[in-house]
């Protein structure tokens, strides 16, 4: 998810790389985005050779000053379709 994330152009403009971030972010780190893996399913595939998909949750959290610049930061993060 930090991946997809830090390479959209949009997010970047208003949130640096260096604080996407997994885990809990350090006070007074704004803007920043905190991401948690909430759960995960790992299901066998046909050949069971130690190949496997992996479904997981995410949480992402938007950490900003104002709540405008919150807005924005999530208008920006939305992916689009497929993602």
């Amino acid at each position: 998810m930090r991946a997809l994330l830090v390479a959209h152009a949009p997010l970047i403009a208003l949130v640096p790389a260096a604080r996407i971030a997994a885990g809990t972010i350090p006070t007074g780190t704004l803007p920043a985005i905190g991401i948690t893996e909430i759960s995960g399913i790992e299901h066998d595939t046909v050949a069971r050779a130690g190949n496997s998909v992996v479904t997981a949750r995410v949480q992402v959290t938007v950490y900003a000053s104002s709540y405008p610049q919150q807005k924005a930061i999530l208008k920006a993060a939305r992916l689009g379709a497929g993602v």
